[in-house]
Protein backbone atom coordinates (compact mmCIF):
# COMPACT_ATOMS: atom_id res chain seq x y z
CA UNK A 1 0.00 0.00 0.00
CA UNK A 2 2.98 2.29 0.34
CA UNK A 3 3.01 5.37 2.53
CA UNK A 4 0.06 5.62 4.88
CA UNK A 5 -0.79 7.42 8.09
CA UNK A 6 -2.63 5.91 11.02
CA UNK A 7 -3.85 7.35 14.29
CA UNK A 8 -5.84 5.61 17.01
CA UNK A 9 -7.09 7.28 20.14
CA UNK A 10 -9.88 7.38 22.60
CA UNK A 11 -11.39 8.50 25.83
CA UNK A 12 -13.35 6.44 28.34
CA UNK A 13 -16.25 4.72 26.50
CA UNK A 14 -15.18 5.93 23.00
CA UNK A 15 -12.43 5.23 20.48
CA UNK A 16 -11.48 6.53 17.05
CA UNK A 17 -9.25 5.37 14.22
CA UNK A 18 -8.03 7.44 11.27
CA UNK A 19 -6.29 5.95 8.22
CA UNK A 20 -5.02 8.00 5.26
CA UNK A 21 -3.42 6.66 2.07
CA UNK A 22 -2.18 9.52 -0.13
CA UNK A 23 -1.53 7.18 -3.09
CA UNK A 24 -5.29 6.61 -3.43
CA UNK A 25 -6.31 10.07 -2.19
CA UNK A 26 -8.33 8.19 0.39
CA UNK A 27 -8.92 8.59 4.08
CA UNK A 28 -11.25 6.81 6.48
CA UNK A 29 -12.25 7.82 10.00
CA UNK A 30 -14.14 5.53 12.37
CA UNK A 31 -15.50 6.59 15.73
CA UNK A 32 -17.35 4.34 18.12
CA UNK A 33 -19.02 4.62 21.48
CA UNK A 34 -17.54 1.23 22.39
CA UNK A 35 -14.28 0.89 24.25
CA UNK A 36 -12.73 -2.39 25.27
CA UNK A 37 -9.66 -4.53 24.78
CA UNK A 38 -10.81 -5.74 21.34
CA UNK A 39 -12.20 -2.45 19.98
CA UNK A 40 -9.02 -1.14 18.31
CA UNK A 41 -8.40 -4.51 16.64
CA UNK A 42 -11.98 -4.65 15.36
CA UNK A 43 -11.70 -1.16 13.85
CA UNK A 44 -8.33 -2.00 12.28
CA UNK A 45 -9.78 -5.21 10.78
CA UNK A 46 -12.68 -3.28 9.25
CA UNK A 47 -10.26 -0.79 7.70
CA UNK A 48 -7.95 -3.55 6.44
CA UNK A 49 -10.82 -5.02 4.43
CA UNK A 50 -11.63 -1.64 2.90
CA UNK A 51 -8.05 -0.92 1.90
CA UNK A 52 -7.45 -4.48 0.63
CA UNK A 53 -10.42 -3.96 -1.69
CA UNK A 54 -9.09 -0.60 -2.90
CA UNK A 55 -5.65 -2.09 -3.50
CA UNK A 56 -7.08 -5.03 -5.47
CA UNK A 57 -8.99 -2.57 -7.67
CA UNK A 58 -5.70 -0.76 -8.38
CA UNK A 59 -3.98 -4.04 -9.37
CA UNK A 60 -6.88 -4.98 -11.68
CA UNK A 61 -6.41 -1.82 -13.80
Amino acid sequence: MGTHYVHHGGVPRAQSYAYVVPKYQLGVFIITNQSGDATAGAMESALAHIFDTVESMEIAK
